[in-house]
């Protein structure tokens, strides 16, 4: 995680993208993908101090030089009080991926 861009691979194979993640310190991590060499994805997350929650910010490049822009929250399971839990899912309904539950914010 230093930032050393890496290619992605599917079943062993190049898929033509690479990935490069680098940890900004103990709590935040950037990431970029990219295309055959051209941007794609751009990525920021952020882990809270008490490791119960995670908040990755996105920002995607789409056809016509548009971008959009994407949120997600990650909350561990039972770790935060259920108010917490409900108010983040009146944005989305949570997908559960490995003891977290994610809400994407879309903006």
């Amino acid at each position: 995680m230093d930032g050393t861009e890496v290619p992605v691979l599917l079943n062993g194979k190049s898929s033509g993208e690479t990935m490069a993640i680098k940890r900004v310190d103990a709590f935040h991590v950037s990431g970029v993908v990219k295309m055959n060499g051209q941007l794609f994805v751009t990525s920021s997350s952020t882990q809270a101090a008490d490791g119960k929650s995670a908040t990755t910010e996105s920002i995607t490049q789409v056809p016509g030089g548009k971008t959009q822009k994407v949120i997600e929250t990650w909350v561990k399971k039972g770790s935060l009080e259920k108010r917490r839990v409900v108010d983040l899912q009146l944005h989305t309904a949570p997908h559960d991926t490995r003891g977290w539950h994610n809400y994407t914010h879309g903006a």
